[in-house]
């Protein structure tokens, strides 16, 4: 039993260790053993626990339960049981509940699939390690967008006035800049300084984390403590960002968000003022991704509903709407009137007279949307 614990505690804490979970080649097979260990004790640990409760309150139920003949103490059922139980508390204190969810399952599928480089040999090789605050490093040459990735901050428990009816705010990665309109934007690095974890894969993850307890607008509380319960948890605990020349040695490795904040998410007790904040799909507030171009002030938009809209009633667009006028005083107005479903077969396509998008220009901006299933090519 001790020598299960040990190595199962020695796991769980290398395992938090930054050089361990951003391992290189060199650390790959310790880093695969660290987890291999971990994955192996700690199941075993849980076997030897139920055993020897069985052993002392099923098999044999005696008053003394272990005789420990070398120091002559001996210890009963009972405190044998309070035994068992400080120790598993005090072991879930460290645990990451980040890493007990579907997320990380999510996250490196998703990374295995997308965040893929060519290389000039025509080999492919993994980003999976992608900082935020790294991409486009040569941006002088570079022809890449600037790339923002939209999620909601799940804030069921604000005092804000602002957030009545809505439960959540919106949230924003990019490579300079992260954050909320709640508590503001700090640099990308300062969040990555105290988040071991958080990279270009973990945000693409939070932005398509579309079933958790917390869901934003479309939250439902009475669900959320059954949800957690079956582990229906793919959103994500992000620490408050911190300046990185003030963050203490081994905090980063060390600091995870732990059962406390599983029952936060169970019972809708979140607000800006945690340490932690939860983050879930950015559709969950709005699922078009214009809010932030409006925000930035962009001439022109073209946006593309890609959602589930059998009866073309454009909800997210209606709802975006809402929130421009709301927020920021920006009236966009849509003539909506010639988008309209069509079925057609390809013989006939040239005689459809539908249209699936519409453009709205004025002097100062341009607003362009596109909707439905068969948009067409040219």
């Amino acid at each position: 039993a001790s020598l299960l614990a040990l190595l199962n505690f020695s796991s769980l804490v290398a395992t938090r260790i930054d050089w361990v979970t951003r391992a290189g080649p060199v650390q790959s097979l310790i880093r695969k053993l660290f987890f291999f260990v971990l994955g192996l004790a700690g199941p075993a640990l849980l076997a030897f626990a139920y055993l020897e409760l069985c052993r002392v309150y099923v098999a044999n139920p005696v008053d003394v339960a272990l005789q420990l003949d070398t120091t002559g103490l001996s210890i009963n059922g009972v405190q044998l049981l309070w035994i068992l139980f400080g120790t598993a508390l005090f072991y879930s204190l460290f645990t990451n509940v980040n890493f007990t969810s579907l997320h990380r399952y999510y996250r490196n599928r998703l990374c295995e699939v997308y965040l893929l480089k060519r290389q000039d040999d025509g080999s492919v090789e993994s980003q999976d390690l992608q900082l935020l605050s790294k991409l486009r490093q040569h941006e002088e040459n570079s022809l890449a967008p600037y790339h923002l990735i939209n999620s909601a901050i799940n804030l069921p428990s604000s005092d804000l006035a602002d957030l009545r009816g809505r439960d959540c705010d919106f949230f924003l990665f990019s490579k300079h800049f992260c954050g909320s309109p709640v508590f503001g934007y700090h640099e990308t690095t300062h969040w990555e300084a105290v988040d071991a974890h958080l990279d270009l894969g973990t945000a693409m993850a939070i932005s398509g984390a579309a079933a958790a307890p917390q869901m934003g607008m479309g939250s439902i509380k009475s669900a959320s403590f059954l949800l957690t319960l079956l582990n229906i948890r793919t959103g994500y605990w992000l620490h408050q960002p911190q300046d990185p020349d003030k963050v203490k040695f081994g905090f980063k490795e060390m600091s995870a968000p732990g059962p406390d904040y599983l029952l936060r998410e169970a019972f809708n007790r979140m607000n800006e003022r945690n340490t932690y904040l939860n983050l879930s799909d950015g559709g969950h507030i709005e699922n078009l991704g214009i809010y932030e171009l409006l925000r930035l002030r962009c001439k022109f938009v073209i946006a593309i509903d890609g959602e589930h809209d059998a009866g073309i009633d454009c909800t997210s667009l209606m709802r975006l709407l809402e929130f421009a006028k709301v927020d920021m005083n920006v009236e966009i107005e849509m003539d909506l009137s010639r988008l309209k479903w069509v079925e057609f077969t390809p013989s006939d396509e040239a005689k459809s007279k539908g249209t699936h998008a519409t453009i709205r220009a004025t002097e100062v901006q341009s607003w362009t949307f596109c909707g439905g299933k068969h948009l067409l090519s040219g």
